[in-house]
């Protein structure tokens, strides 16, 4: 189905494979793997496993499913509670789709802050988060070299915080 491609093809990209050898291995071209990749960007992985491969739900209907999704601005626990397990995957899909207009829109969240500081109070590191996003403030006379020094290390410390988030086997 054009989901269960479209999760093919980020979890390519999750590992590193490049575009060119993913649009190989789907037989697609490079504006196909861009909408792809942006559905499955768009919804929560939660979300698409919950309703499945849905084999009757095109490229089309799922794209339109992710961009009312992001407008929705409605929480994702609440369109999973909307569908039932003893409905085939293409129903669920419409139950998805169809909670996305019966689900009230969220608040807007006040951001969460969090600080940090060194014990020497030579820097401070200010978080503020919301549901989707992230705003990280370093404020010292270091603070921007500070941020680079991070920056640098981003990859590493991204890597680590996926591991640290998959559910270990055998549990």
């Amino acid at each position: 189905s054009y989901i269960e491609r479209a999760l093919f093809a980020a979890r390519l990209e999750d590992r590193s494979f490049s575009r060119e050898v993913i649009m190989a291995a789907l037989n697609i071209d490079k504006a196909a793997l861009s909408k792809m990749l942006s559905v499955v960007r768009a919804i929560p992985i939660e979300l698409i496993e919950a309703i499945g491969s849905a084999p009757e739900v095109g490229r089309r209907r799922w794209m339109e499913f992710a961009e009312k999704l992001q407008k929705a601005k409605v929480e994702t626990q609440a369109v999973l509670a909307a569908l039932s397990a003893d409905n085939s995957s293409d129903q669920r899909f419409q139950q998805a789709a169809g909670a996305l207009t019966s689900i009230p829109k969220m608040t807007r969240e006040e951001p969460r802050t969090n600080l940090w500081g060194a014990k020497d109070k030579s820097v401070s590191v200010n978080v503020k988060a919301t549901a989707n996003k992230a705003i990280v403030t370093y404020e010292a006379k270091d603070g921007p070299s500070f941020a680079a020094y991070i920056t640098a290390r981003l990859d590493d410390l991204y890597e680590a915080f996926r591991k640290s988030q998959k559910p270990a086997i055998g549990d």
